[in-house]
């Protein structure tokens, strides 16, 4: 046998020589795979922005924070595992764009990172004296046979896909019931009469079970198609008992004669009248829609109907099985069919029926709304199903959405004691169950919508040629989240996203990680891949050693040169032995939150392969400089913008518009020569989709409309016209707002002021949203439009003031007046969850609000000296039962002493965790009835070690435990590794945290769960209206608030907003100058 090795030491020329023919073997393939047309069609990008020393010197002034790269925790955040919901959101999401894809023409190109070419090197590299030769008893891989038949079978499963993403897929983890019977449909067994039998043969029995009424339904004439059904499937449901057989045993055995003669009469009379109804039947019958099921239907259908509707292979079994057991139980599993799930919601709401009307006691109202809720959303979600499945089918067709409605109808209108569904009432207590009831809570991720931006951004990206696409849609509405899936569409492409806002960058490294997607952190002009890209292949930046290469190009020379090593030593061993391990990739993501350096990379990288994400472009642009040199972080931003690739997203909700950066847009057509075509390559992405809404309330406690300055008819009509192209200022239009709306229509009409045109055009709420499954929160927004609206037409000046401005008399301020260093005490009820407040000094305003909190603060050391005194005499009550048991065992009694189970807890007084109801009866002594709360845990040991690690001082150690912090990296003791503020970040996230103060820059972009947020005079005078409406935007956030709030100190904030668009005008006049100031190299300013 040959000895193998490795192979001979190779000089450094030799192994320089090697990668250089790896780097020239990688280009050609690439070449290969883009083909002649990308090569005949490829043309050079203009240099627009040139890099001169000057102008860069103002850049590098753009200083982050921190060390040129991320510190451990932060890096740590981004490998962490994703949350299951958010998992399934992005595997939902990767789906959906892989259809996409498909529907473009895109196909999948497999990534083999050049290994057959890596081989054929290393051997060459290896082949010398000493080198490698291949052993006989080495098994050499034989090729896959492929069978004649196999290659049309795969064309076939190519083309049904294909026509089912031309269909459009229905992207739900949870199917309809003649989905998930597999059952072959056809003639009179259609879908809709098979889900109509099922409800009625299987569901509506054991819906009966609950006492309550179902409505009544007349399947006579073969009504519903459930007859037909009864005739294909009818033998295989079981023996229902009979509803008289109690009475029956209690009858006399005579009695029980003269009934069985009497019914076997009937049984005889029904019979014939059944036969001549079956001949009739058949007579009406077609051949056609006559079903007979042959022996594999039947099997699957016997096995449908008695194992997976009934459960019967489950008898016996500690688990319950069977879809229709199910509808008993507490919690029913998310993928059971949507019947079911509907049905387990209907059991719920008769079985509240029952029970008020036996106990003759009203429930709690919270628990009637709340199934009133669940059930308006299982509705909902039931019928879209419907309409995608079944578009075909009437609604007044399917019995499950039939039953329902009736039930939800008779719900409302008080069949629950004397408890009547009040409209007015909810709107105004019920926004945690309108943002999400616990039906639709267990459904967050089953059903997965893509939303309207995301769409028209994914579109307007694939376009022919180079494209420029403005993504313009408010917060919470998914564009970053879209940012890692881009590269589906894009194969073979690097992308590179830029965002000021550091959290906002590490949310998309977590995705990039959790996708396997290759990506490097770029800072300070220095890059660093993630392991992901593999381990060892340190930090880069330009000219680094003597062959003077970029820190791209380092990083691929490095690369390459890893993989030659790592393959040679491969080489050394038998096939069976290698493992594909430690490869080295190239980054396909390139993340950074230092603007200065994003120009740099991009000159580095192919703008005709590479697509560049900026999100946020207008941050720092909010102050319009004097002098180029005082906004560097605009400076830089607009730098990156001028140095486009040929495919280009710019996204923000407050993103000046098209015409608005007319040099932007020119310097893009100019530099990939396409001046002529500006509607070809430019697009605008303008979405007004809003998920919940944040309430504005003014200093006074008072709810702050848009429409509250209206004086006149036109004023009005102006204002209704504007506000659904502005969803920012739309977002004010809350179920809360509505509520006041109504209560103002409420009290105009007592007064006699509402004319009958009003009365007449406008619908009222009740009839509105008669069905509850209607009302959401864009019919709710629709819904106050509609009100203004009518006001507008009727041309009544008086009517607009009087429906328009602020009143004192016969409305409740829904806050008490703006007092910010009461919001952690007296004033705490108004503001449950997590409140954010925004200042220059986030420290310095925490320490203000918190001031008597902290003078009630027990010291560090004797929370710890009680935590030791407590793990002493644990000890001690160990070593008492430890000696006891012994002590039983040498009398031969045994050992059955059991140890004494302590658990240390923290003696940490309740009354100091904010929002605690403890800490509420403290310090809120005017705290209304029945206010809302937001349940808080007390700290456990656990906590407070963890905090015990944080490096800062008592004082916020305790504020910690307490629920309270500041984002602020000046707390950080060492800048390069900022464990404090990112523990801060996690808890917000977690909900562990009741009120937190944070700098401007963590008001762009900020993923936190903040139900209110306070918008102070200092924040608001050194702010535009765009960064207040992005602060605001924080508020509410989707799946994480169910509610939100803005809170304003100063009542001209307020009105800045809502006076006109105009007021975003200081971003687009600031990005406007910077970029015709690159382009003139300086020179025009």
């Amino acid at each position: 046998m040959t000895q193998k090795c490795g192979g001979r030491p190779l000089t450094d020329e030799q192994v320089h020589f090697s990668v250089l023919a790896a780097l020239a073997l990688e280009e050609k393939r690439e070449a290969r795979r883009l083909g002649k047309e990308y090569e005949n069609a490829a043309v050079t990008a203009k240099v627009m922005v040139e890099p001169l020393p000057h102008l860069e010197a103002i850049v590098t002034k753009n200083v982050v924070s921190g060390t040129n790269s991320l510190s451990q925790t932060e890096w740590l955040s981004m490998e962490a595992a994703m949350p299951p919901e958010e998992r399934q959101t992005h595997k939902n999401l990767r789906s959906w764009m892989l259809e996409r894809a498909k529907s473009f023409g895109v196909k999948e190109v497999e990534d083999d990172d050049g290994d057959a070419d890596l081989e054929l090197i290393a051997q060459k590299m290896s082949n010398d004296e000493g080198g490698l030769v291949d052993d006989d008893d080495e098994e050499d891989e034989e090729p896959v046979a492929v069978r004649p038949g196999d290659k049309v079978k795969k064309e076939d499963e190519e083309e049904e896909e294909a026509k089912k993403t031309e269909k459009g897929k229905n992207l739900s983890s949870v199917g309809l019931a003649f989905r998930e019977s597999k059952l072959s449909f056809r003639g009179v067994l259609s879908p809709t009469a098979f889900t109509n039998w099922m409800w009625y043969r299987c569901v509506r029995p054991r819906l009966e079970e609950t006492k309550a009424k179902l409505p009544e339904i007349d399947i006579s004439g073969n009504a519903y198609g459930i007859e037909d059904v009864d005739e294909i499937l009818g033998e295989w449901l079981p023996v229902l008992k009979d509803k008289d057989a109690k009475k029956d045993k209690k009858d006399d055995k005579d009695k029980k004669d003269d009934k069985k003669g009497k019914k076997d009469e009937k049984e005889d009379k029904k019979s014939k009248k059944d036969e001549k109804k079956d001949d009739k039947k058949k007579d009406k019958k077609s051949k056609k829609d006559i079903v007979v099921l042959n022996k594999e239907e039947r099997i699957k259908a016997q096995h449908l109907i008695r194992n997976m509707i009934f459960g019967d292979s489950g008898k016996g079994k500690t688990i319950v099985t069977g879809w229709v057991n199910m509808i008993d139980e507490k919690e029913i599993p998310s993928n059971t069919p949507w019947e079911f799930q509907i049905a387990h919601v209907l059991r719920q709401c008769m079985q509240l029926e029952y029970t008020t009307k036996k106990k003759k006691e009203n429930p709690n109202p919270m628990v009637f709304y709340d199934m009133a809720q669940a059930l308006a959303d299982a509705i909902s979600l039931v019928r879209h199903q419907y309409q995608h499945e079944l578009p075909d089918s009437p609604q007044d067709q399917l019995l499950p959405l039939n039953d329902a409605i009736q039930i939800q109808r008779r719900f409302r209108e008080g069949s629950v004691g004397t408890l009547k569904f009040d409209l007015l009432w909810y709107l105004q207590h019920g926004a945690h169950l309108i943002s999400g009831s616990s039906f639709m809570k267990r459904h967050r991720t089953t059903v997965f919508k893509p939303f309207a931006i995301q769409t028209s951004m994914g579109d307007a990206i694939c376009r022919e040629g180079p494209q420029l696409v403005f993504g313009i849609a408010p917060p919470g509405t998914g564009k970053t989240a879209l940012v890692s899936h881009l590269l589906n569409l894009f194969p073979g492409h690097s992308l590179v996203f830029l965002c000021a806002a550091l959290p906002v960058v590490l949310g998309v490294g977590r995705i990039s990680n959790h996708l396997d997607i290759p990506y490097a952190f770029v800072k300070g002009r220095r890059l660093t891949p993630s392991y992901s890209c593999g381990r060892g292949l340190g930090t880069h930046v330009d000219n680094m050693n003597e062959m003077n290469l970029t820190a791209v190009e380092n990083l691929r020379y490095t690369a390459v040169k890893m993989n030659l090593e790592r393959k040679k030593k491969r080489l050394a061993l038998k096939k069976r032995s290698r493992a594909l391990f430690d490869l080295k990739r190239m980054p396909r993501m390139y993340l950074m939150c230092d603007a200065g350096s994003c120009a740099w990379l991009l000159r580095q990288l192919d703008p005709y392969r590479t697509i560049l994400v900026v999100d946020e472009p207008p941050m720092g642009s909010d102050r319009y400089p004097a002098k180029p040199e005082e906004n560097p972080l605009a400076c830089a931003m607009m730098q990156a913008m001028m140095t486009p690739s040929y495919k280009t997203i710019l996204m923000s909700a407050t993103l000046p518009r098209i015409q608005a950066l007319p040099t932007l847009v020119n310097s893009f057509m100019e530099r990939f020569h396409c001046q002529d075509a500006l509607a070809l390559h430019v697009t605008e992405c303008f979405s007004t989709e809003l998920d919940r809404g944040a309430l504005m309330c003014g200093p006074s406690g008072a709810v702050a409309f848009p429409h509250q300055n209206c004086t006149t008819s036109p004023e009005l009509s102006k204002l209704c016209a504007r506000l659904p192209g502005d969803p920012l200022v739309l977002k004010a239009y809350t179920e809360r707002a509505l509520a006041n709306l109504l209560l103002r229509w409420q009290l105009l009409e007592n007064e006699g002021t509402v004319g009958a045109g009003f009365l007449k055009r406008m619908v009222p709420p009740n009839v509105r949203f008669e069905d509850l499954s209607t009302l959401s929160h864009a019919t709710i927004r629709s819904y106050a439009l509609e009100i203004l609206s009518c006001v507008a037409e009727e041309s009544n000046d008086e009517l607009v003031v009087s429906f328009c401005r602020p009143r004192t008399d016969g409305e409740h301020s829904f806050f008490p007046v703006f007092d910010i260093n009461e919001m952690l005490f007296s004033n705490a009820f108004a503001y449950p969850g997590l409140t954010l407040v925004a200042d220059d000094d986030p420290a310095g305003q925490m320490l203000l609000m918190s001031r008597r909190l902290q003078d009630q603060m027990p010291k560090w050391s004797e929370l710890e000296d009680d935590i030791k005194t407590q793990e002493e005499n644990a000890a001690k009550q160990e070593k008492y039962a430890k000696k006891y048991r012994e002590d039983a065992k040498q009398e031969g009694g045994g050992d059955d002493g059991e140890g004494f189970e302590t658990q240390t807890r923290l003696k940490f007084s309740a009354d100091l965790v904010i929002q605690s109801e403890a800490f509420l009866k403290r310090w809120c002594t005017g705290r209304p009835e029945n206010s809302p709360t937001l349940a808080r845990l007390l700290p456990t040991v656990k906590e407070f070690i963890a905090i015990k690690e944080l490096p800062v001082d008592e004082r916020w150690q305790m504020l910690a435990l307490s629920g309270a912090a500041a984002f602020d990296p000046k707390l950080n003791a060492d800048p390069g590794n900022p464990v404090y503020t990112q523990w801060v970040h996690d808890n917000m996230t977690a909900h562990k945290l009741a009120c937190v103060t944070a700098g401007k820059e963590f008001t762009w972009g900020a993923n936190v769960p903040a139900s209110t947020v306070v918008v102070t005079k200092s924040f608001a005078e050194t702010t535009s209206v765009a960064g207040m409406l992005q602060y605001v935007g924080r508020a509410a956030r989707r799946g994480l608030t169910t509610h939100g709030q803005a809170v304003f100190e100063r009542q001209e904030d307020l009105d800045r907003i809502f006076a006109s668009p105009d007021g975003l005008s200081t971003e687009a006049l600031t990005m406007e100058r910077y970029a015709k100031w690159w382009l003139s190299r300086g020179e025009e300013w």
